[in-house]
């Protein structure tokens, strides 16, 4: 199963926030009643329209792929392809019951092995989003997930195949970032090239983090201070060197390897020593990164992250 941030599954809320907060990039304003329902826990779930409510909004996200892994024989394979993303609003009648299914994030890959694909995330037959694909131990890029009905669909980034990190999970910021260098992409097309994450505010290159909010090389967790009802509301954080924050991809300069923060891929871990190449987990709807190993069968890829289905009414 895949890797998922501490936001639970089933908790209904009343938006009770000032009109003053500090909003994140990419948040896409309190609809209807400011009531919402987070569903985070992989599986299927129902739920019912509550009482005069006839319009619903509906984001959904496909679960990360899982990286690959590569033993003792070279320098190659991907990591898992991020998950696809949509949203809509949609009319509906109070009473109807829906299923709701959250995808669950690709398991890794033990040594000279694929990755395994991220489920697809739905609400009913309304809208859906697939998977990433599962990495692969040999030079072949993983491919994202797709967004399928409602208003707004992004496709999740790919991790390219050259020892490359997890692919950035889709959202409401577009196609999600691509991994060409051994760190995790990013949310909102934030590539990376080298060792650090991406980012929605940039690409990761020259060996460093792509930019926060704020334009500095940090994954600073929530550097602007935002309020955030649920996870996938919005996005404010750098990729890291580490650990990713709010949408950034994990970086590979730290060890162990680094994690993808929300929507981040994970970071792709090479080693030619006694040290284990665990692959970085996606953040939620993240890909995995690859594990690769240059002298024996050490290596694990990275899980990719589970998805996200959340009501709005």
């Amino acid at each position: 199963m895949g890797r998922h941030t501490s936001w639970d599954s089933s908790a209904s809320a009343n938006n009770t926030v000032l009109a003053t907060k500090v909003v994140p990039p990419g948040y896409m304003g309190d609809f209807g009643n400011g009531l919402w329902r987070i569903f985070g826990s992989v599986g299927v779930h129902s739920f019912t329209i509550p009482d005069n409510v006839h319009q619903v909004r509906i984001r959904v996200l496909g679960g990360g792929g899982g990286g690959g892994a590569r033993g003792g024989g070279g320098s190659a394979g991907s990591g898992g392809g991020g998950g696809g993303y949509a949203h809509g609003v949609f009319t509906v009648t109070p009473g109807d019951n829906f299923t709701v299914t959250v995808g669950s994030g690709g398991a890794g890959a033990s040594a000279d092995s694929n990755g395994s694909p991220g489920g697809a995330s739905s609400f009913g037959a309304l809208i859906s989003a697939t998977g990433g694909g599962g990495g692969f131990f040999e030079e072949l890029p993983s491919v994202g997930g797709i967004g399928v009905g409602g208003d707004f669909r992004s496709t999740g980034g790919i991790s390219l195949g050259t020892c490359t990190g997890g692919g950035g999970a889709a959202s409401q910021l577009g196609d999600g970032g691509h991994a060409y260098g051994r760190g995790g992409a990013g949310v909102g097309g934030g590539d990376t090239y080298s060792y650090g994450g991406g980012s929605a505010f940039g690409v990761s290159e020259s060996g460093a983090p792509a930019p926060n909010a704020l334009g500095e090389p940090v994954s600073t967790l929530n550097c602007i201070n935002a309020v955030y009802r649920f996870p996938f509301e919005g996005f404010t954080d750098g990729g890291g060197s580490g650990n990713g924050g709010i949408g950034g991809g994990g970086g590979a300069s730290s060890s162990p390897t680094g994690s993808g923060g929300i929507g981040g891929g994970g970071a792709a871990a090479y080693s030619t020593s006694t040290t284990y190449a665990q692959g970085g987990h996606g953040g939620r709807g993240g890909g995995g990164g690859l594990g690769n190993h240059g002298s024996n069968d050490s290596c694990h890829g990275g899980d990719g992250g589970d998805g996200l289905v959340i009501v709005e009414w």
